[in-house]
């Protein structure tokens, strides 16, 4: 039987981030990112050939991969502008018999009018997310009005200037972005939820948070660096 909210509150789960309870299983931590110039609507009219559109989401998933026997995404980014200012809110998924509940929260994050914003997010998250609420019989209350995938972006400008086009190497490389120590390679992000799951306790995640902060921060930081790009300008 799944637990009630309250059950869910009284498991007083040891290391979660700042943040609040937002339904059964679902807790939300916000961060506030300033970003100098930053304008991600001032970008789209450069842009909005590639995907761009006026009310720019940023998204980023963690998933379980197999570990579990089924693939889910636990952690889900999802970042909006607010002047220089970008917000970022991360859902994540404290117990996986509350998904249902936990897409249905994520799902009203996403604002009616959804220009997404991603690095492979057409080959892989948008089409992930598609996939567990088609599962959850959790229906989609947004209209898609554009999608940015930063990947291709990467790979049309600096394909010839980088070893390899993954996020962290446009970070470095381009962008000019130095991760903190705390960051744990996106490949022992599954193992640590399972970790997480076996031993109850949140604080083992704080790099995945991290890490997922910090990729939906790199997208907002590109997306300026290629609208830069495009009028032909220096960053």
């Amino acid at each position: 039987m799944q637990k009630g909210f309250e059950d869910l509150l009284r498991l007083d789960i040891p290391g979660l981030p700042p943040g609040e309870w937002v339904a059964p299983g679902v807790f939300v931590t916000e961060n506030r990112i300033a970003i100098e110039g930053f304008d991600a609507r001032d970008s789209v009219k450069e842009l909005e050939r590639l995907g761009a559109a006026m009310e720019p989401v940023f998204v980023d998933i963690e998933t379980t991969g197999l570990c579990g026997g089924r693939n889910l995404f636990f952690l889900a980014g999802v970042g909006q502008p607010s002047g220089e200012t970008l917000v970022v809110k991360q859902y994540f998924l404290t117990d996986p018999s509350c998904e249902k509940i936990f897409l249905q929260a994520f799902g009203e994050a996403i604002p009616g009018n959804a220009g997404f914003v991603s690095y492979n997010g057409k080959s892989f998250d948008l089409p992930f997310i598609a996939s567990r609420m088609r599962m959850a019989s959790v229906r989609k209350t947004w209209r898609q009005t554009g999608h940015l995938d930063l990947l291709e972006i990467a790979r049309r400008f600096w394909r010839d200037r980088l070893p390899n086009c993954r996020l962290g190497t446009v970070e470095s490389r381009i962008l000019g972005v130095v991760r903190d120590e705390e960051d744990v390679p996106g490949r022992d992000i599954p193992q640590l939820y399972a970790d997480y799951l076996a031993e109850g306790d949140a604080s083992m995640l704080k790099g995945v948070f991290y890490h997922n902060l910090i990729d939906i921060t790199s997208l907002a930081r590109m997306q300026m660096r290629v609208a830069l790009e495009f009028r032909g300008g220096k960053a």
